[in-house]
């Protein structure tokens, strides 16, 4: 049998239909029922249209081959075979090589094992991805808690899942517990993102208060019993304090301001500005590029006797100012600090002893602080796509709107990882990717201080590449030459080499990379050639040749066999030259008609048919500038001969019943003369060229011997007489 395969590359997935087409050519001389079975496939995810494609000798069918993967068929590229057999002979088989492409599907489910968790200050949830698909897949986990309470670490924050793999990553929690009462639940939401989207797994986070509520109980009945006494102290601590304190506060203490500012409200009228609870404003800036920062502690600490008291305190908010209202005038120490910062006392000092103290009045003018960050950190991976590439990672911090002075590079590691230490901050960074053959990609990122930042997937798009080159006739440059470039996915494009100025030259600029382009030449009256051109990342080829032969010529005939009929699966061979093209004479149809095309003209060619059975022919062909020649038929001859006759006796008919031997002195073969279509005829077919001697035999006859010379497909006709034994 022999096969040919309509679909080369097949495209599925799992829930997405694929089919194989296969045309089955059936060459022996008897029906054949064609299975088939595909390696490296399941045989249920295989079902074939018809089961049994039934085939009759010289006649050709189509078989259907549906296509229907589970979810764990691995994404990417698979190289198939089809072999087909035959139900009548187990040794004609045919195979035919199939490309399979299956998409890839994302089916990634998160969960939390346990979903719940107990403790005071710390608890443990697990994060569990689950990796249903047929693709590795990469999640990056982050989690949070509404009130934003709790701290929340993710060990590891990047997690890598293989298909039908299951990772686990550990969330640590981390808060205040509540100093007493009853129980606080925290609702805590991790999300999962991944390239495709993303997935949230709720859970819990039960805290237990430090003092039990009986505890409280006794606690709060001691403290009765003690105000008494703590009252007292406090008056006596007053009365020594460093600096004589009024000895009564009227309410307008505490509100902000002058006397003035309080519009004569009664109480207010004489008040000594002394006796006005004052407000003390302020913002602190960031060292690195003097934008404000939030979330920074600002304590006001004032030295007594008894050594240094935080009298008060509060929060930078967004925009890194503060305000602190009541303030007894006077002179105090400031205090800024925050987790990932450095300390710094008012100025810029690294100790309260050596801090400047700020004088708390009427006429206090708002103070500026700058903080310092501990070094910070970025870390994350950049993907190119599969491939191996050395990016470059650049960082510039971005001061007052402006793009400054790099402070940093690092180049990934072979799996795309990176890692910047050492970072000042806290500072905003314009973070540049870069890598040869790809896009520049870049984004901008504040860095909080001390902080590690962990980057989501920075994914690189190749470069647009280019292919350019120029068309010749083996000598010169040809313009007029149609050029077709094709790629897989993408529309085709279509430019024709000029013929004036740069001759023969053209060129495809934004092509897609990495990927592999077929480029078509064509040119009336010249041979079309074909090349395949791979590009990598940002690729650009622009010293391509390609050569067109002079002119496609095309012969045409028919193949029959000695009686007029066409013949099938005649093998024909065209040679000319360098040049070697093969094809068959058709089975359905126009039987034994045969075709041959892109031949150069003009040429001299010889055209040889083959058939197993038959004796070979050789033509000679010439094709002239018109490049066409048609009308070239053939009729083979079978290979074998036949001797044949009709036996009689002397003086009167036909003889039936002679035994007649014919042998070429290695194999014999014996028949009988019969009483039709002749009396006494008989028949020796399927004979090889070669000398055979031929005997007749009878009772009562003498017999006879007869040499007989047979050529290849000749037809010989042997009549003899016996004459009776006397």
């Amino acid at each position: 049998m022999r096969a040919e395969l309509r679909t080369p590359v097949v495209h599925t997935g799992p829930g997405v239909p694929g089919v194989i087409e296969i045309e089955v050519f059936n060459t022996s001389d008897v029906i054949a029922g064609i299975t088939a079975h595909v390696r490296g496939l399941d045989h249920s995810w295989v079902r074939s249209e018809p089961e049994q494609l039934a085939l009759f000798p010289e006649s050709s069918g189509l078989l259907l081959l549906h296509l229907d993967l589970p979810p764990e068929m691995p994404a990417g590229r698979h190289d198939l075979v089809v072999e087909l057999l035959s139900s009548t002979d187990p040794t004609d088989t045919a195979l035919v090589e199939v490309e399979l492409v299956v998409s890839p599907v994302d089916l990634t489910v998160v969960t939390l094992e346990p979903a719940s968790a107990v403790g005071r200050r710390r608890g443990e949830l697990g994060v569990v991805v689950d990796n249903r698909g047929n693709t590795p897949v990469e999640v990056t986990l982050s989690a949070s808690d509404p009130e934003r309470a709790l701290r929340c670490t993710l060990d590891p924050p990047l997690l890598l899942a293989r298909p039908a793999e299951r990772v686990v990553a550990t969330l640590r929690l981390e808060g205040r517990p509540p100093i007493i009462g009853a129980e606080l639940t925290r609702p805590i939401t991790v999300v999962a993102r991944t390239e495709t989207g993303e997935q949230q797994a709720v859970g819990s986070f039960t805290q237990r208060p430090l003092i039990s509520r009986g505890v409280a109980t006794a606690v709060a009945l001691g403290a009765i019993v003690a105000l008494w006494a703590l009252v007292a102290v406090f008056g006596i601590g007053a009365a020594l304090d460093a600096e004589p304190l009024t000895k009564a506060a009227p309410a307008s203490f505490f509100a902000p301001g002058s006397p003035e500012a309080l519009g004569g409200a009664s109480g207010t009228k004489g008040l000594d500005p002394a006796v006005v609870g004052q407000t003390l404003e302020g913002q602190a800036l960031s060292a690195i590029d003097g934008s404000g920062v939030e979330r920074i502690s600002v304590e006001v600490v004032r030295r007594t006797r008894t050594g240094p008291r935080i009298v008060a305190a509060a929060a930078t908010d967004e925009d890194g100012e503060f305000s602190i209202d009541a303030l007894i005038p006077g002179q105090y120490v400031l205090h800024f600090t925050a987790p990932g910062f450095e300390d710094v006392w008012y100025p810029d000092a690294t100790s309260q002893d050596t801090a400047i103290p700020v004088k708390v009045g009427p006429e206090t003018a708002p103070v500026t602080v700058e903080v310092v960050g501990l070094p910070g950190t970025l870390q994350g991976r950049v993907d190119a796509g599969g491939d191996e590439v050395a990016a470059t990672v650049s960082l510039v911090p971005i001061v007052g709107g402006e793009r400054g002075t790099p402070v940093d590079m690092a180049t990934t590691a072979p799996d795309g990882s990176f890692v910047v230490t050492g970072l000042p901050t806290p500072a905003t960074y314009e973070i540049l990717f870069t890598a040869p053959g790809f896009q520049p990609t870049s984004r901008t990122e504040a860095l909080r201080g001390g902080e590690t930042l962990m980057l989501d997937a920075i994914r690189l798009t190749a470069g647009d590449g280019v292919i350019a080159g120029t068309v010749t006739d083996g000598i010169a440059a040809l313009g007029g030459v149609t050029v077709t470039a094709r790629a897989a996915g993408q529309e085709a494009a279509v430019t024709v080499t000029p013929t004036s100025g740069a001759v023969g030259t053209y060129r495809f600029e934004g092509l897609r990379t990495p990927g592999t382009y077929i480029l078509t030449f064509t040119k009336d009256g010249y041979g079309t050639e074909t090349v395949a051109v791979g590009l990598g990342p940002g690729e650009q080829r622009t010293d391509l040749v390609t050569a067109l032969a002079g002119g496609t010529g095309t012969i045409t005939g028919r193949v029959t066999d000695a009686s007029g009929a066409g013949l099938g699966e005649v093998t024909v061979t065209v040679r000319g030259g360098e040049v070697v093209s093969n094809t068959a004479t058709l089975t359905s149809g126009q039987i034994g008609a045969w075709r041959v095309t892109g031949l150069p003209s003009p040429g001299e060619y010889t055209v040889t048919f083959e058939k197993p059975g038959y004796v070979s022919q050789t033509v000679a062909v010439t094709l002239g500038p018109g490049g066409s020649a048609s009308g070239v038929d053939v009729r083979l001859q079978r290979h074998v001969g036949v001797v044949t006759g009709v036996v009689r006796a002397a003086g009167g008919g036909g003889l039936s019943g002679v035994t007649v031997r014919i042998t070429d002195g290695q194999t014999e073969r014996v028949t009988t003369s019969v009483n039709s279509p002749t009396t006494g005829s008989y028949t020796f077919d399927e004979l090889p060229p070669g000398s055979y001697s031929v005997t007749f035999e009878r009772t009562g006859y003498q017999s006879q011997t007869v040499l007989v010379q047979l050529g290849a497909g000749q037809r010989r006709t042997l009549d003899v007489t016996l004459v009776q034994v006397p």
